[in-house]
């Protein structure tokens, strides 16, 4: 909202959200956070939307850098490995061996762990996951062993979402899957069709506030 610079001392203000972060939602008070969770899935699209838009790739989507209250609004934290997509030229010219691996490896695309250029996709699949969290309670891989983790996001299938919570629908299945396919040309071509398809989505079978 404002920033100084002065000689001695710098200094920006932000906003104040009274809110936690998903990570400890999910963890604390699941339900209420799957009450909301179609307005949380359209404001997080349409918020990664914005941030495309204008050029930048989040790259460390996550839970723990969503901010959540009680009525389900939102607001997104930490652009601290945000990046523009590598561009054609620059791919050609960067060997694979020197691209260094960045981000959280539950939510993180298959094509970065491959070393490949970055594009606006692997937000969308990274988002893919926290809905995937958000809804069922836990993340589609878990491996102790942190490189077994990178390699489920290349090559095993996850479980449909109904299978770990069966209040969920086929649609939701459907919606997850696209969004965290293994290529990026399987997933939605943009943040924009995400939440285009998020507005007319049944998520579950009977209202979870109920």
């Amino acid at each position: 909202m404002d920033i100084a610079i002065g000689r001695d001392n710098s200094y920006f203000i932000m906003e104040h959200f009274r809110g936690n972060n998903m990570k400890n939602a999910i963890r604390f008070d699941h339900a209420t956070v799957q009450g909301r969770g179609k307005k949380i899935i359209e404001s997080l699209a349409q918020a990664f939307a914005f941030i495309h838009d204008k050029g930048w790739v989040h790259k460390d989507i996550k839970p723990d850098n969503v901010l959540v209250n009680k009525a389900g609004d939102i607001r997104v934290i930490d652009f601290s490995l945000a990046a523009k997509p590598t561009g054609f030229i620059s791919s050609m010219l960067t060997r694979k061996s020197s691209v260094v691996i960045q981000g959280t490896r539950t939510y993180l695309a298959p094509e970065l762990i491959q070393r490949m250029p970055l594009t606006f996709s692997a937000d969308i699949y990274s988002l893919g996951i926290l809905f995937y969290e958000m809804l069922t309670g836990r993340p589609p891989f878990i491996m102790s062993n942190p490189n077994d983790l990178l390699m489920a996001h290349v090559r095993e299938k996850a479980e449909r979402p109904s299978g770990y919570n069966p209040n969920l629908t086929p649609e939701l299945d459907q919606f997850i899957f696209k969004m965290i396919a293994k290529k990026p040309s399987e997933r939605f071509g943009s943040m924009h069709e995400v939440y285009s398809a998020a507005r007319t989505l049944r998520i579950f079978v009977e209202d979870p506030e109920a």
